[in-house]
Parts: C-alpha cells; sequence; structure tokens
C-alpha cells in the first residue's frame, strides 16, 4: 500500500536540530546583552552610590540648618506670644473694673426695668386671651356649622341608600319570578 502524504508538511530531524541550534544561538546572544547591560547598571549603581554620599552629607548639613533656624524662629514667637498674653492680660483688667461698673448700674436699674415688664406682661397676656377667645367662639361656630351639614348629608344618604335597597330588592325578585318560571321549564325541557 502506499501512504498518502499528508497535506501538512513534516520536519526531518535534521531540520528540527536546524531549528534548535538557531535558537540556542539567539538565546546566547540575548544572554550576552543581558550581562552587558547588567555590568552597565552595577557601574551606574555605585555612580549614584557615591554621589549620594556627598549628597547625603550636605543634607545632613542643611537639615541642621533649618532646625536651628526653626527653633530660633520659635522663640521669637514664643516671646511675643508672651507679651502679647501680658497685654491682653491688662486689657482685661481694664474690662473687668468697667463691666463691674456697668454691672452695679444694671443692678440699680434692673428693679424699675423688672416692674416695667411684668406690667407689659400682663398686657400681652390679657390681649393674647382676649384674642384666643374670640378664635375660639368662630371655631365653636365653624363646628356646629359643620354638624348641621353634616346631618343634612346623612338624611340624604339615608334617602338614597333607601332607594339602592328597594332597587335591589326589585331586581331580585325579577331575578327569581324569572328563574320560577320560563327558565325553569327550559331546564327541565332540555336536559329531560
Amino acid at each position: 500500500m502506499v501512504e498518502k502524504k499528508s497535506s501538512k508538511h513534516k520536519k526531518s530531524v535534521k531540520e528540527f536540530q536546524n531549528e534548535i541550534r538557531a535558537k540556542e544561538g539567539e538565546m546566547q546572544e540575548y544572554a550576552k546583552k543581558q550581562e552587558t547591560a547588567v555590568r552597565h547598571l552595577c557601574g551606574e549603581v555605585k555612580t549614584l552610590k557615591n554621589s549620594w554620599k556627598g549628597y547625603g552629607k550636605d543634607l545632613k548639613k542643611a537639615a541642621i540648618q533649618m532646625r536651628n533656624q526653626g527653633i530660633n524662629r520659635m522663640r521669637e514667637k514664643v516671646r511675643g506670644f508672651n507679651n502679647e498674653i501680658s497685654n491682653q492680660k491688662k486689657e482685661n483688667e481694664v474690662a473687668i473694673s468697667k463691666t463691674k461698673e456697668s454691672v452695679n448700674n444694671l443692678k440699680n436699674n434692673w428693679k424699675a426695668h423688672g416692674k416695667s415688664l411684668k406690667k407689659a406682661a400682663i398686657q400681652m397676656r390679657n390681649q393674647g386671651i382676649n384674642r384666643m377667645r374670640e378664635k375660639v367662639r368662630g371655631f365653636n361656630n365653624e363646628i356646629s356649622n359643620q354638624k348641621k351639614e353634616n346631618r343634612v348629608a346623612v338624611s340624604r344618604m339615608k334617602g338614597d341608600v333607601g332607594l339602592f335597597v328597594s332597587e335591589i330588592d326589585g331586581k331580585r325578585k325579577d331575578f327569581q319570578s324569572y328563574a320560577r318560571g320560563p327558565f325553569q321549564s327550559y331546564i327541565k325541557a332540555f336536559w329531560g
């Protein structure tokens, strides 16, 4: 029997080995490139490390100077704040003495003011009571009027309900008479 060659091309062992060798060569070139890149990066890291040592010393000096300047500024602000506090204390003492004088004056005037407030409160209360009485009268009138309207509406509803009940009774009687009459004979004739 003759075997038919498939449409797919099968590679020979030699072709397969050549492909593997080509891939190995590519991988070796890639490894060499990576090694060169790593060496280059190591050199740059050493350079950066040395330069950072110098930057670190400079940064430390700058930080110490900034800290000292901050401490000096804070001391100046604290001194100024203490001066402001002492000035405020003096102002407060003056204000307290003025307040004491005002309190004494208020005590003297308060009794007269209290009497006038009491009179005004009594007048306001009496006016409020009179207004409330008027409003309660008006509200009671509205309630009585509403009761009258409701009674009229209930009587109308009773009449309407009576009319509906009489209509329903009439329809019920008509249906019963129909069911006893021709409809019953129709059922007997149909079902035998």
